[in-house]
């Protein structure tokens, strides 16, 4: 079934962004995340390998109100790139958007843009051009919900690659990450 996600999102990428690998990607996600895609058959273009090895890495399984959680994706490879992202969070009772990523100037990420009918708020945050990026950047600030919800990340990643239409078959979704509020009582966390 993620198979089924991920292509219809690499096909979605892909009409919408444009199809050369110049242009791929390049404005980033449609979407605020992928499993609110309808699905689609799996796409014929896809990399060999197919890419794996992508996760989320935070400090702790749970996060503090008012505090930022720093959220990494990174890959066993050291040397693997990607050209498109898309990170989000959701509540893990309604799955609602929840928190918001930091964005600062210069950036090379943007929240999504709202339009086609989504609200995405700030939960989600995407690249803004078609460069690939290495492991470093991939590096993110999330401010958690005030209230004390569980909340799971995500991600969704196009690896850099040498495919002959654009890297739209080297997609990869990263496992989900379920982080908790910590509850301090008398002084000690729970």
């Amino acid at each position: 079934m993620s198979n089924r996600f991920l292509s219809y999102a690499s096909i979605m990428l892909f009409l919408t962004l444009g199809a050369g690998s110049a242009r791929a990607f390049s404005g980033g996600s449609p979407v605020c995340d992928v499993q609110s895609l309808p699905l689609l058959p799996m796409a014929n273009a896809v990399s060999s390998p197919v890419p794996i090895g992508w996760s989320l890495r935070v400090d702790s399984a749970f996060y503090q109100a008012g505090s930022t959680v720093e959220v990494r994706i990174g890959n066993a490879d050291p040397l693997k790139r990607v050209r498109g992202v898309l990170l989000w969070a959701k509540t893990s009772s309604d799955f609602q958007p929840a928190g918001s990523f930091l964005v600062g100037p210069g950036s090379m990420y943007q929240h999504v843009p709202p339009g086609n009918g989504v609200f995405c708020q700030q939960a989600s945050i995407t690249h803004i051009d078609a460069s690939p990026r290495q492991q470093s950047t991939l590096v993110f600030s999330w401010s958690p919900p005030a209230s004390g919800l569980d909340v799971q990340l995500r991600a969704f990643l196009i690896e850099d690659c040498a495919l002959p239409f654009g890297c739209r078959g080297a997609q990869a979704l990263t496992q989900t990450l379920l982080l908790s509020e910590a509850i301090f009582r008398a002084g000690f966390e729970d």
